[in-house]
């Protein structure tokens, strides 16, 4: 029953990050398409207006560095959740391979539990024959 709950838990912790690190990779593309398609804008502007170019091509390379900060900072949280998972995954497989081992002594310990009961019954039967 321990067993069954542990590897329980295990299974919802491993389906939990299995859907982060699917929402990450969502996000990450949905950047990395935001930062491909964003092309500089070459606005028409009537003479004299220089200045204004000169601002709206430092905000587009401020939006474009934002952008790449947070595509670094999504492909960062992807790689820990990577990490994560491998780590419940090893998790989950030394816990699978305990309920085995203890599922195998207690077979052998009701065996066991059996064999001496059958020989305590067999000796009450010499005894009282």
């Amino acid at each position: 029953s321990k067993g069954k709950k542990l590897e329980l838990e295990m299974l919802n912790m491993t389906a939990a990050l299995k859907s982060e690190i699917e929402k990450l990779k969502v996000q990450l593309r949905s950047e990395r398409e935001k930062r491909s398609s964003l092309t500089p804008a070459v606005p028409i502007l009537p003479e004299g207006k220089a200045e204004d170019d000169k601002e709206s091509g430092e905000a587009n390379k401020s939006s474009e560095t934002e952008q790449e900060r947070r595509v670094h900072e999504l492909e960062r949280d992807l790689a820990t959740a990577r990490r994560d998972f491998t780590q419940v995954a090893a998790q989950l497989k030394q816990a699978n391979e305990r309920i085995i081992e203890l599922s195998t002594l207690q077979e052998k310990t009701e065996e066991l539990q059996a064999r001496y009961e059958s020989k305590a019954d067999g000796a009450q039967d010499e005894i009282a024959a």
